[in-house]
């Protein structure tokens, strides 16, 4: 009798922590397009994934003709726990990832933002 309790104990055990995790509900989702290739998104989930981009035109260069440049990171914690994140920026000279895990990458309540000095040349 007791092998038959200890064996429906381990059944019922492993079933519980087999069950799926609840559904994943958006805590925050801000999109603000400025309609002038200007624009910053941001969405934060229940299940620790956080995701913010900023992006916008710029003349870096100087020859007229506009790149877009992009700046922004995400971070998500892995079945072990443990706080995966990338930073990024890209480019007219391609993608720049900083990647990483545990602190560093983008905290809940953060949105991304490119450095103002990337828009003067389009401005005068």
């Amino acid at each position: 009798m007791a092998k038959i309790a200890i064996c429906f104990l381990v059944v019922l055990i492993s079933e519980v922590l087999s069950a799926p995790q609840g559904d994943v509900q958006v805590l925050r989702y801000d999109n603000n397009n400025q309609g002038s290739g200007n624009y910053v998104y941001t969405y934060e989930l229940s299940n620790g994934q956080i995701h913010s981009e900023a992006g916008g035109l710029s003349d870096a260069d100087g020859d007229g003709e506009p790149v877009v440049v992009v700046s922004g990171g995400y971070s998500y914690v892995g079945d072990d726990g443990i706080t995966y994140w990338v930073n990024y920026t890209a480019d007219e000279d391609g993608y720049h990832p900083v990647v990483g895990q545990g602190p560093g990458g983008i905290k809940g309540g953060d949105s991304a933002s490119l450095d103002p000095s990337v828009f003067k040349s389009l401005v005068g």
